[in-house]
């Protein structure tokens, strides 16, 4: 992958011995954090990358979520993620179970998606709906 600031560019292999590339808008990174009585949910939007870890990294030290059962990192909003930002994600999967909380994610878009396959973490992972659409089927 070819970086710029501001795009990505990705080739695509269309047929056998055919390529074609294509340019991504990248997005500012950014984190919300819902904090709900049983469950906390960080929405993730734009690049998880090393530049970007710090800001979860000191999210998820505030404790703001120590008290609930659940701890969802919806990663619906990422444009892109790199081993760092996965790293990130995985040590708060391993540091949720340490301390008894469940940690589920949310899938996100082909990009995000492609990374969790590759380095196989969508068979390691819980993944689950996103919790809007869970609460209404309850």
């Amino acid at each position: 992958m070819c970086r710029e600031v501001g795009t990505h560019r990705t080739f695509v292999q269309t047929r056998p011995g055919r390529m074609r590339m294509d340019t991504v808008e990248s997005l500012p990174f950014s984190l919300d954090v819902e904090v709900q009585e049983e469950r906390t949910v960080f929405r993730l939007a734009g690049e998880l990358d090393m530049a970007t870890v710090p800001q979860l990294e000191e999210a998820l030290r505030t404790g703001e979520h120590q008290n609930a059962s659940e701890i969802v990192f919806d990663l619906r909003g990422l444009s892109f993620i790199d081993s760092m930002g996965l790293s990130a994600l995985v040590r708060a999967h391993v540091a949720g179970g340490d301390g008894h909380q469940r940690v589920s994610f949310v899938r996100g878009g082909d990009v995000v998606t492609k990374v969790m396959q590759l380095t196989k973490m969508d068979d390691r992972l819980d993944w689950i709906d996103p919790p809007e659409e869970r609460d209404e089927a309850v």
